[in-house]
């Protein structure tokens, strides 16, 4: 008999536990080699022949990531754990059913865990092996507003587009989610092209790739340019209209004031309204689009 004791649960899977002993040592077991699991205050207890049957370790109340086979990465406090699978509270407040076949992976995110072996390993330069496996890193993501997630890059595809009569292809990027703000992300060591959405709109990129080495804090900055936008529909719908509405009456004029007169030119009446409503009109364009146009800075600090 093997027994393993003052052990704690990094990572359990359908396939295999992994577990870190008290001496800081990661240990990978097969499940098929397990009978018996305890879990107490003290100890963690795995044995290679059968024994007297105990209450098994259990996930409820943890808070956990739990990574699924099409890469989704759901973060949240279990509620429910059973041989069928889990139901996770999710930070935005939903509750999810996942399915065993589903899970790829399930990692606990105790906080005296992560406080521990992230000191270990910035001391050491190098990422947290406890965090699911060497070469794998916890990030903490918060940002400046909720209804955020963070996405990765996962291929950039070229689609056929038509303009007119004219055919062309364009690059379209393609994004894998990674999580909904606020959350902690179990990812692997490397360098991401990160995006981010806000609500529903689709991911763009933000900033150039990022490699990431270690564990720690990634922030969403975004800086609302909401004023802006506002200023420049107020030109366009005030000064603008103001310079086409006098335009269009020097044409008016002029014809009014030429009824009943020879020798009348009516466009050279009508000259100083289009030369000045011209002017308002082209000067209202020239800041009010651009003012319109402008778009939220978004970015990622470490």
């Amino acid at each position: 008999m093997i027994r393993i004791a003052s052990a704690s649960v990094v990572e359990s899977t359908p396939s295999r536990i992994v577990i870190q002993l008290a001496t800081g040592e990661i240990r990978t077991i097969d499940r098929g080699l397990v009978a018996e699991l305890r879990s107490s205050d003290h100890a963690t207890e795995a044995s290679a022949a059968p024994t007297e049957a105990v209450e098994p370790v259990t996930l409820v109340g943890r808070r956990v990531l739990v990574q699924l086979h099409d890469g989704t990465a759901l973060f949240g406090d279990v509620s429910t754990d059973t041989p069928s699978g889990v139901t996770v509270a999710l930070d935005d407040g939903t509750a999810r059913l996942v399915t065993r076949s589903d899970i790829a992976a399930i990692r606990p995110l105790e906080a005296e865990t992560h406080a521990s072996t992230s000191r270990a390993s910035d001391a050491a330069g190098a990422p947290d092996a406890a965090n699911g496996g060497a070469g794998e890193v916890t990030l903490h993501v918060t940002a400046d507003e909720p209804g955020v997630s963070l996405h990765r890059l996962s291929s950039t595809v070229t689609v056929p587009t038509l303009t007119g009569r004219v055919m062309s292809t364009a690059l379209v990027d393609q994004f894998a989610v990674l999580c909904n703000v606020p959350c902690d992300l179990g990812v692997p060591v490397g360098t991401y092209q990160l995006g981010v959405a806000r609500g529903t709109s689709r991911a763009h990129r933000v900033g150039p790739p990022l490699t990431v080495g270690r564990s720690g804090n990634l922030h969403i900055e975004i800086d609302s340019r909401e004023i802006e936008r506002i200023v420049g529909l107020v030109v366009l719908f005030g000064p603008g209209l103001a310079g086409f509405a006098t335009t269009i009456a020097g044409a008016f004029v002029g014809v009014g004031a030429c009824i009943g007169m020879r020798d009348c030119n009516s466009l050279e009446v009508g000259v100083p309204y289009f030369i000045s409503g011209g002017v308002v009109l082209a000067i209202a364009l020239a800041v009010g689009i651009p003012l319109a146009a402008f778009s939220d800075h978004v970015a990622v600090r470490w």
